[in-house]
C-alpha cells in the first residue's frame, strides 16, 4: 500500500492539501519526505524508497538524521536553528547514506510547511537522486584532470623531447669538437720544430672556430717579457716584424693577467675592461680570451684569443680552448727540449770533431816526435856503448856504474818510444773489419808468449769462444797484451787464466781473469791511462802503454772495457766486441 499523508499532524492541514500531497507522494519520480517539527519521519514515498532502500514502515517516526548520517544532522540542526526556511525554501546537494551502507548523492529541497494560519506544522523534504550525474561529473571532473596532467605531461615532454634534441645537438657538437681536438693534439704532438709546432696550432684553431686573430705568446724568463711569437694573419706577421711583447706586470693586459695568474682570463667585451690593452693593429677586437700555457707550475706563454663579437667565448668553447692549451703546452715543452738537445748535440759534435782534430794531431805529434828521438837516442847509446868498450879500464868502479845506468835508460828509452810509436800506430791505422773466430785470435796471441807462459809454468782455461767482427791484428794485440798483463803481475802462486765469453745483443762481452795479485778497486780507470803505472819500474819492468793499448783497440770496434779486482784477488778484464 503506497504512503499517504494522514491529516492528524494537525489541523492545520486540510483536506484539499492532504489530497494534493498525497498525489504528489505517488505519482512524484523524486523521493518526498514529510517530517513533523521533531525531524521525525511522517510520511515517505517510493521513490525516495527507492534511493535510500528504506521502507515507510522502517523509518516511520525515525529521526532523519539518524538514518543519513553525520553531515546530513550537522546541516539539519543549522538549518532548524536558523531563520532561512521562514522565507524560502533551501536547496542544497549532499552526501547521504544507503541502507546499504553506499555513499547516495542528491539534491536537496527542504521547505517549511504551514497551516491556513501560516503556522509551521512540519517540513517537505525533496530529494532527487544525482549519485550517476555526480559520479558522471566527478568522472568528468577526473577525466579533464588526468586529461590535463596528460596535456601538461605531453607539454613537458615536447619540452624535454626539444631539450634532448638541444643537448644531444650540442653532445654531438661536442663530440666533433673533442675529435677535432684530439685530432689536433695528435698532429702537434709529432712536431718537434717550434715555428712549425705554434704555426699548425694556430692554423688549426682558425680552422675549427675562425676567430678575428689568434696570438701565441712564449715567456722570455731573463726578461719577464711575453714575446709574440706566432700570429694568424697578415695582423700577425706585422706584430712579429714590429717585435711586439708584453711585460709580464703590465696592468692594462689580459695576456700578463693570464700569466701572473696562471688562470684563464677573458673579456666579454673589452670596451668595458678595464683590463683590456689597446692595440692599434687590433682596432677590431670586442671580446678576448687569454689562457695560460703552463706545464707543471712553469709559464711557457699565453694563448691569445679575439673575436670582433662580443661575448663570443661561450663556456664551452672556452673549456675546449683550455683543453687544446694543455696539449700545446706539452708539445712546446717537448720542442723546446728537442731544440736544446740538439744544440747540445751540435755543440758535442763540434767539441767531438775538435777534440778529434786535436787527438789526431797529437798522435802526428807522437809519431813523428818518437820517430826523429829514435836516431839521436841510438847515437847515444851506442856512444856509451863504445865508452864502455874502450875506456872500462880507465874508469874506476863509480865511473863504469854510471855508465851502465846510461846504458839501461837508453833502452828503457828506446822502448818506451817504440811502445809509443806502436801506440800512435794503432790509432791511426783504420780497423779492417772482417768475421774472424776469436779462438783463432787467442791462439796467436798464446804462441807469441809461449816462452813466458812456460817460464811460469801458467795454465789457460777457455770457455766458449764465439765468431766476432773486427779487425785480427788489432784483436790478437788486445788478447796478447791481457794475457801478458796477467802473467807479468802474478802472485807466488802459479798463473792460472780463464777466458770466457757470454752474448749482449749485438755483441759479446769477453773476460779475461786472473790469480795475480789484484790491485785496489780505486785505480780501475787509471790503469788504462797511458804511461801510468801503479807499481815502481824495479818491481814490475814495462812502460804502462798495454792497458792503453787495449782500451784503444777496444773503443775503436765500439765496444767497452772495464776491470774489476781486490788486492790479492786477482782481477778480471771485461770488454766489449761486435758479434760476426
Amino acid at each position: 500500500m503506497p504512503p499517504r499523508i494522514s491529516s492528524d499532524m494537525g489541523p492545520a492541514i486540510g483536506p484539499d492539501q492532504v489530497a494534493f500531497l498525497n498525489t504528489l507522494l505517488q505519482y512524484s519520480s523524486d523521493g518526498i519526505i514529510v517530517l513533523d517539527l521533531d525531524g521525525k519521519v511522517r510520511s515517505w514515498n517510493g521513490a525516495a524508497a527507492g534511493i535510500y532502500g528504506w521502507q515507510l514502515e522502517e523509518i516511520l517516526e525515525q529521526p532523519l538524521d539518524d538514518l543519513f548520517g553525520p553531515k546530513l544532522a550537522i546541516w539539519w540542526q543549522a538549518v532548524r536553528e536558523g531563520d532561512r526556511l521562514q522565507h524560502r525554501p533551501v536547496r542544497q546537494t549532499q552526501q547521504h547514506r544507503h541502507k546499504n551502507g553506499e555513499p547516495v548523492h542528491v539534491n536537496i529541497t527542504l521547505a517549511l510547511l504551514r497551516d491556513r494560519h501560516n503556522r509551521p506544522v512540519g517540513y517537505l523534504l525533496m530529494v532527487q537522486d544525482v549519485t550517476l550525474q555526480t559520479l558522471a561529473e566527478e568522472q568528468a571532473t577526473q577525466v579533464k584532470k588526468e586529461t590535463t596532467e596528460l596535456n601538461e605531461a605531453n607539454a613537458r615532454l615536447r619540452q624535454q623531447v626539444r631539450t634532448d634534441r638541444l643537448q644531444l645537438t650540442q653532445i654531438s657538437q661536442l663530440n666533433r669538437q673533442l675529435r677535432q681536438i684530439s685530432d689536433t693534439a695528435r698532429q702537434l704532438n709529432g712536431l718537434l720544430d717550434i715555428d712549425e709546432l705554434l704555426h699548425t696550432a694556430i692554423d688549426r684553431i682558425q680552422h675549427h672556430f675562425n676567430f678575428y686573430q689568434v696570438l701565441i705568446y712564449l715567456a722570455d724568463p731573463l726578461t719577464d717579457q711575453l714575446i709574440l711569437r706566432q700570429g694568424s694573419g697578415e695582423i700577425g706577421r706585422l706584430l712579429i716584424q714590429r717585435g711586439h711583447a708584453i711585460a709580464q706586470d703590465a696592468t692594462p693586459s689580459l695576456v700578463a693577467r693570464a700569466a701572473r695568474n696562471m688562470q684563464v682570463i677573458g673579456a666579454n667585451d673589452v670596451r668595458l675592461s678595464q683590463h683590456f690593452l689597446p692595440n692599434s693593429a687590433l682596432r677590431n677586437t670586442r671580446s678576448e680570451l687569454a689562457i695560460p700555457l703552463v706545464a707543471g707550475s712553469t709559464l711557457i706563454g699565453v694563448l691569445d684569443l679575439q673575436d670582433t663579437v662580443p661575448h663570443r667565448f661561450n663556456e664551452s668553447d672556452t673549456n675546449l680552448l683550455t683543453m687544446l692549451a694543455g696539449h700545446l703546452s706539452v708539445t712546446l715543452i717537448k720542442a723546446q727540449l728537442f731544440a736544446e738537445h740538439a744544440m747540445l748535440l751540435t755543440e758535442l759534435q763540434e767539441q767531438t770533431r775538435a777534440l778529434s782534430q786535436s787527438n789526431d794531431e797529437l798522435e802526428q805529434f807522437a809519431y813523428v816526435a818518437s820517430h826523429d828521438l829514435q836516431e839521436p837516442l841510438r847515437a847515444v847509446s851506442n856512444y856509451l856503448q863504445m865508452v864502455q868498450r874502450r875506456h872500462a879500464q880507465s874508469l874506476n868502479s863509480e865511473g863504469n856504474e854510471f855508465v851502465s845506468y846510461a846504458l839501461q835508460g837508453t833502452e828503457r828509452m828506446q822502448q818506451l818510444i817504440a811502445d809509443l810509436l806502436h801506440f800512435s800506430r794503432i790509432g791511426r791505422q783504420a780497423v779492417q773489419r772482417q768475421v774472424v773466430a776469436s779462438h783463432d785470435l787467442l791462439q796467436e796471441a798464446v804462441a807469441r808468449l809461449e816462452a813466458q807462459m812456460e817460464a811460469s809454468s801458467a795454465s789457460i782455461q777457455v770457455g766458449y769462444m764465439p765468431t766476432i767482427k773486427g779487425d785480427p791484428v788489432k784483436l790478437v794485440s788486445l788478447f796478447q797484451n791481457l794475457l801478458s798483463n796477467a802473467l807479468k803481475y802474478r802472485s807466488e802462486h802459479r798463473p792460472v787464466i780463464t777466458i770466457n765469453a757470454e752474448r749482449q745483443g749485438n755483441y759479446w762481452l769477453f773476460s779475461v781473469k786472473d790469480n795475480g795479485i789484484g790491485f785496489a778497486n780505486e785505480y780501475r780507470d787509471r790503469i788504462f791511462l797511458i804511461f801510468q803505472r801503479l807499481h815502481t819500474q824495479e818491481e814490475y819492468p814495462g812502460t804502462g802503454m798495454g792497458l792503453a793499448l787495449c782500451k784503444k783497440i777496444v773503443e775503436q770496434h765500439q765496444g767497452h772495457i772495464y776491470a774489476q779486482s781486490d788486492p790479492g784477488r786477482g782481477a778480471t778484464f771485461y770488454f766489449t766486441l761486435p758479434a760476426g
